[in-house]
């Protein structure tokens, strides 16, 4: 035997609830509807949930009509994968909410080599903070949450399939009025309509101490010609919009409050000039051992509907986040699949975090030993921040090496330079250079300075003298020592400049 499935409809002042059984059951197990005002949302919950004497299942959740956006657009393509590539782009601009502050999904109602036509449904997300952690706390097992209205109008267009290849559903609740296509056993369009004015002004929805509108056997027979006027209306609009799939009613099914008696279900079919389809979603009078007000007996209609909608039949699934937990996580594959996945990742993350810092470590230990090496070959090396770098630039130095003086003593311009440079260097006695090499027109210094500053001076001084070009700052590192006179460690530099073509 399968769990039973509870049709819970969550109205803005109003909860429905339906308990259905096994497949094919004889009818619902338990039924209850429970009024509440803003801020009683928990304990309207709990009262409902007591009543129907729920345990455990899947709960079926839908929205009561006014609650939520429905769209209908017509797409220019004959595939699935086509539209799921776009529908987040065409319904950007259909709602007056942007997408990401909304719940939404969207449903392919007919196709055919034109296009598609499309039901979108949308729900702020500021509902599904309000209630869903309720529903968690009541340990509610979310099958799912859909438009009340479209599931009844599903439930009746399957009912309908054989003997009404076209007809209307006219559903009438506390929230408004709900008009649907059906034809051959699908929903074609819905749309959710407001009460007339004129109704709203002559008749006040009665409500007794419980809260629970109750509907006025003379509300029809005095605005019926009303009625009748919206719905013309609102098949021609849809005539407009889909002249060539159009086809014409043959059928009425009332549901709701307009299923309340055969004559108000008979005049309202009289008026559109349709044959009247009885069906109801509630097949007794008697629920088990519980008797069903009848007044509450239209109310529940929907419920009914979103109890009997979990056996694979096309529907409206807004995207709910998953309930958290162990029991929530096995109860599904795929959530157990998803902590498998996630293991595997995370051990992956870790041994890629183990070959990191492996890796690290040996890159430390080669670093200290190149850093000895450098200090062992070149006792002058100052401060050391890439040993490697260093200890090959030191080495170029030296096989490079620098000119001798005899090899100097016919060139003018070498005796030029080193004039230029004992002048700049007597302007800074603290400054000494330890290696002058010249390879062709380029010049290499070697020395220290007292200081970072003093480094910079001698690099601007040089840069004014007419005969150098491209002086720039090889190296400047602390040598790491400090000096007795001035407390402070001497900077040792490494500059070069071009000699200019002599003219």
């Amino acid at each position: 035997m399968s769990a039973p499935v509870l049709g819970l409809e969550i109205g803005p002042d109003l909860l429905c609830g339906v308990v259905g059984g096994a497949p094919q059951p004889p009818g619902p197990t338990a039924v209850a509807v429970q009024s509440y005002a803003p801020g009683g949302e928990a304990a309207a919950l709990a009262a409902l949930l007591q009543t129907l004497g729920w345990r455990r299942g899947r709960v079926a959740l839908g929205v009561a009509p006014g609650m939520a956006s429905l769209r209908r657009l017509q797409l220019p393509f004959a595939h699935n994968r086509e539209v799921l590539q776009v529908i987040s782009q065409e319904l950007a601009d259909q709602f007056p909410w942007p997408l990401e502050e909304l719940l939404w999904d969207h449903r392919v109602v007919h196709q055919d080599a034109q296009g598609s036509d499309i039901l979108a449904l949308a729900l702020r997300r500021d509902w599904l903070h309000t209630w869903l952690p309720l529903l968690r706390q009541q340990r509610l097992a979310l099958a799912g949450c859909d438009l009340a209205s479209m599931a009844l109008a599903g439930q009746a267009a399957a009912a309908c399939r054989h003997d009404c290849p076209c007809a209307l559903l006219l559903d009438a609740g506390p929230g408004g009025l709900t008009l649907a296509l059906l034809v051959q056993g699908e929903v074609r369009n819905l749309r959710e309509l407001p009460w007339p004015s004129a109704w709203i002004d002559d008749h006040i929805l009665s409500r007794p101490p419980q809260g629970i509108p109750r509907w006025q056997d003379d509300l029809l027979p005095r605005h019926l010609p009303a009625l009748g006027t919206l719905v013309r209306q609102t098949l021609a609009c849809w005539q407009l919009d889909d002249q060539a799939k159009m086809i014409p009613q043959t059928h009425l099914v009332p549901a709701g409050w307009l299923a309340v008696s055969s004559r108000t279900g008979e005049a309202l079919a009289r008026e559109l000039a349709l044959t009247l389809r009885p069906w109801t979603p509630l097949p007794k009078n008697a629920v088990g051992d519980q008797r069903i007000d009848p007044s509450l007996r239209p109310l529940l209609g929907r419920a009914t509907a979103l109890a009997q909608s979990l056996d694979g039949a096309p529907r409206f699934s807004l995207p709910l986040p998953r309930a958290a937990g162990i029991q929530g996580l096995m109860g599904r594959r795929g959530r157990l699949a998803a902590i498998l996945v996630l293991i595997v990742l995370l051990g992956a993350a870790a041994a890629w975090g183990w070959q990191l810092r492996r890796l690290s470590l040996a890159s430390q230990r080669l670093d200290t030993e190149m850093t000895r090496l450098l200090r062992e070959t070149f006792p002058a090396t100052g401060r050391v921040v890439d040993p490697l770098q260093q200890f090959l630039a030191q080495v170029q130095a030296a096989r490079a090496g620098g000119p001798t003086l005899p090899e100097l003593a016919g060139q003018r311009r070498v005796l030029h330079t080193l004039a230029a440079l004992t002048r700049i260097l007597a302007q800074d006695p603290t400054t000494r250079l330890s290696t002058f090499a010249l390879e062709r027109d380029q010049v290499q210094l070697r020395g220290e300075a007292a200081s970072y500053r003093a480094v910079q001076q001698l690099r601007d001084r040089l840069a004014v003298v007419p005969g150098f070009a491209e002086v720039a700052i090889v190296s400047a590192a602390s040598a790491g020592q400090k000096t007795a006179a001035t407390g402070q460690a001497r900077v040792v530099f490494q500059l070069k400049f071009r000699l200019r073509p002599s003219t």
